[in-house]
């Protein structure tokens, strides 16, 4: 599909921008959609257990779903108006020191630059939001799957709240989400359908191997393909693109006296 007339100016900076949007997009958007699918439209699993556990979930949904809301609002005022919400954040900052103020409003421009993807038409995007939903029932699968091979027998739409458990597990700062996830899968099994602790810590080390091994497999397989060595990737993590909108941020930690 073509690409529209303002997205080709803006595509080298973009590029690394857009992996941002899209990430907030799979992380801020997507989870609460299928959290929401599940406490308030789906039927409650009989294994779910009973108690205060749903009534926190249910806030918490609630709160989830407001926060995405207001990403996805300030993701559209600056696809809209970037150019007013940078001159309204620059005095907003002008307490600051002026190169805070350079670093940051910089950051959110080069951010916004980014968001001209969504100048593409309606069913380009569409397209992608139809690859998203997929990518993300891929995932559900998977887990369900993952469950069923250790005698759990839960509906598939049960895997929409691991789901959002998970999302927050692999947040944590930690290798390959690794501590964050089985923890994470052992809570939601455990205290939202009272499986057994040890056969939840099971499946959860099955499900990260299965969801992150072959990936690391093919792409230790592909790296010669693209003409690259772990010692390349090794220098590559450790000089981030100039294009990169966050580098900019490095400014701002102050120079500090000798």
């Amino acid at each position: 599909m073509g690409e529209p007339a303002g997205a080709a100016r803006a595509r080298a900076p973009a590029r690394p921008v857009f992996g941002h949007v899209r990430r907030v997009h799979d992380r801020v958007a997507r989870p609460p959609a299928l959290f929401a699918l599940y406490l308030y439209v789906l039927p409650t699993p009989s294994a779910q257990t009973r108690g205060p556990l749903l009534g926190y979930l249910k806030l918490g949904g609630a709160l989830a779903g407001a926060a995405a809301v207001v990403v996805l609002a300030v993701l559209l005022l600056l696809h809209g108006h970037a150019e007013v919400v940078v001159r309204l954040l620059r005095r907003v900052l002008s307490p600051l020191p002026a190169r805070w103020v350079d670093a940051i409003a910089g950051a959110v421009a080069t951010f916004a630059e980014g968001l001209a993807v969504l100048k593409a038409s309606p069913a380009h995007l569409l397209f992608i939001f139809g690859q998203s939903v997929l990518v993300w029932l891929s995932i559900d699968l998977g887990i369900w799957w993952n469950n069923r091979a250790f005698g759990l027998d839960l509906p598939f739409h049960t895997s929409f709240l691991m789901v959002a458990f998970l999302t927050v597990g692999v947040a944590a700062p930690t290798p390959g989400a690794v501590g964050g996830f089985h923890e994470f899968y052992l809570l939601a099994l455990t205290q939202a359908f009272a499986v057994d602790k040890h056969t939840a810590a099971a499946a959860g080390i099955a499900c990260h191997a299965l969801t992150n091994l072959p990936v690391l497999v093919l792409g230790l397989a592909l790296l010669g393909r693209e003409g690259l060595t772990m010692g390349k990737v090794a220098d590559m993590a450790e000089k981030p693109s100039d294009d990169a909108p966050m580098a900019r941020l490095a400014a701002l930690e102050p120079t500090r006296p000798t």
